[in-house]
């Protein structure tokens, strides 16, 4: 309900101007969120609320369908900015140490979806104008399939049996161009939630070995739980361990022929957050530049890495 009524924002906010309702309900939050059930969702259930809202029902209402008449709009969806109701595809990837090859699950999708293979140069723009009845084939990354926004991944078969991974193809760059080869032992940095790491495991499979950094215990135990739940156990040794304290000369960690370093950042080029106008304080921002900065010194490495923010706090740091 909450993305709803911030996808909804300016609709609502223009809406709620011509009335004085924001007299009665105080914080813009509760308001958008009360305001898009009584108006758009599945009707306003709070009997305090739904009281004053009640009061302004006509002026909210008329409102509504005089917006609709004067932007030839047929549903409420129609009424919504450019920027938000732009699809952006959800991908998942195929979890190799499940049993199930690439090509196996695509037979599988092909029962329910209208499996689709653009090539890389169209894969951009089918993914744009795919429907909810449409898989993609990640042309690029091996394993990757991109669903329509609506899709509920985590609803289907092939995702509770742990036959595919919901995981964002910005995600699955890292692991792809470090390429490690079946039988090598990796480190990976700043492991958690484990999607990468468990993307780092199919590719070095049994014979090989990855050991995977975690310094918060919370994020630990998610990360050690994770990897046993998804066929990865017996290839990811999870460490409770802080990266930035260990001594790289010493086994295990000497034994490590690839690194992956893939630290925390903001998030804020995530499209979500920008169509939210999501802001986080400097404080935050200089602290993770900090760590990042601290991250790759430590590993005195060349780092490769996808990054979901936009803030630079340097040139060269993000």
């Amino acid at each position: 309900m909450v993305i709803e009524s911030l996808k909804y924002r300016s609709v609502l906010q223009e809406l709620l101007k011509k009335s004085q309702i924001g007299k009665e309900i105080k914080g813009e939050g509760r308001l958008l969120a009360l305001s898009y059930d009584f108006l758009i969702g599945d009707g306003l259930k709070n009997k305090k609320y739904l009281k004053i809202f009640t009061k302004y029902k006509s002026v909210l209402k008329n409102g509504l369908t005089l917006m609709k008449v004067k932007r030839k709009a047929t549903c409420n969806e129609d009424l919504l900015p450019k920027d938000v109701t732009t699809h952006m595809p959800r991908y998942a990837r195929v979890n190799l140490l499940a049993g199930k090859t690439a090509k196996e699950i695509e037979e599988t999708l092909k029962e329910s979806f209208n499996v689709l293979k653009p090539t890389p140069e169209s894969f951009v723009q089918t993914a744009l104008e795919m429907t909810s009845k449409d898989v993609l084939v990640d042309p690029s990354l091996k394993g990757l399939f991109a669903f329509h926004s609506s899709t509920n991944i985590a609803d289907l078969f092939l995702n509770k049996e742990g036959y595919l991974i919901i995981q964002d193809r910005a995600s699955c760059l890292p692991p792809f161009v470090l390429a490690p080869k079946e039988g090598e032992t990796v480190l990976d940095c700043t492991a958690a939630p484990g999607n990468k790491t468990h993307q780092l495991a199919s590719a070095v499979g049994r014979k090989g070995k990855v050991i995977a950094c975690e310094a918060d215990p919370k994020r630990f135990r998610l990360l050690s739980s994770r990897m046993k739940q998804l066929y990865a156990g017996e290839i990811v040794e999870s460490k409770f361990q802080d990266y930035l304290k260990i001594d790289v000369t010493q086994k295990p960690w000497s034994d490590c022929t690839k690194i992956m370093l893939d630290p925390s950042c903001s998030g804020s080029g995530m499209a979500n957050r920008r169509i939210m106008q999501e802001q986080d304080p400097k404080e935050r921002i200089e602290s993770l530049a900090k760590f990042q900065e601290e991250a790759l010194l430590k590993g005195n490495i060349t780092s490769i890495r996808s990054t979901n923010s936009i803030r630079f706090i340097k040139p060269d740091l993000i």
